[in-house]
């Protein structure tokens, strides 16, 4: 019975090493790659096989498989592989939590992030600023790609862009937010302009809502 258990057990590791190497190969990163080596290495592969970058139907089918395959490895590799850093949050949350303290600075979640992720219906735009949500400071260079390729900026993100110009001061804060919409307006690449337009005044009111609390 030991050696069944020990045998079992054996199995179990290896097909979790194989299912995490496969992981790997899918993104073409070393199992000992950071998580940050993973994620850009994620976002420069959507970037190549996204399908709003693939011409004709027959291409675009198998460039939308490609990128599902890639996403699902993606999220799992992040998921399986947690920071140091989430790891000592969970106990200062739940502390926090104990306090009665609140969620803090940019509670209110960008309309990407708040509904779940569907990877066969995002544009390569919804995909790209979703970076944000980790690296708020990347916003220059996730910007410069969606301008230069030209992608179409859909309401939900066009709200990822403005919240991380309220996250980021270092980016100009809400003035750059408003730089950012007149450069997308003069691209012709809104998807809706006035949908563009009430969520910069919302991340405006809450940005003069936090500067007022700090002030305080």
């Amino acid at each position: 019975m030991l050696r069944r258990a020990r045998a079992t057990q054996c199995l179990r590791v290896g097909v979790r090493l194989l299912h995490v190497a496969n992981l790997h190969a899918v993104l073409g990163v070393s199992p000992g790659s950071s998580r940050d080596a993973v994620r850009k290495r994620y976002y420069d592969l959507a970037m190549q096989l996204h399908p709003d970058m693939s011409g004709g139907a027959e291409g675009g089918a198998a460039s939308h498989e490609a990128f599902v395959e890639l996403h699902a490895a993606f999220e799992q590799l992040m998921r399986e592989t947690p920071t140091a850093a989430a790891s000592q949050a969970a106990p200062t949350a739940a502390s926090t939590a104990a306090r009665g303290g609140g969620a803090g600075p940019w509670a209110r979640q960008s309309a990407a992030s708040a509904k779940p992720f569907e990877p066969r219906r995002a544009t390569l735009a919804e995909v790209l600023v979703r970076r944000l949500d980790d690296e708020p400071a990347s916003l220059d260079e996730v910007w410069a790609e969606l301008a230069a390729r030209r992608l179409p900026i859909s309401p939900s993100a066009a709200d990822s862009l403005f919240r991380a110009c309220s996250r980021a001061r270092g980016a100009g804060g809400m003035a750059a937010a408003l730089h950012l919409l007149r450069e997308a307006d003069a691209l012709g690449t809104l998807d809706s302009r006035p949908s563009a337009l009430c969520s910069l005044l919302s991340w405006c009111k809450e940005d003069g809502a936090l500067r007022t609390s700090r002030d305080e």
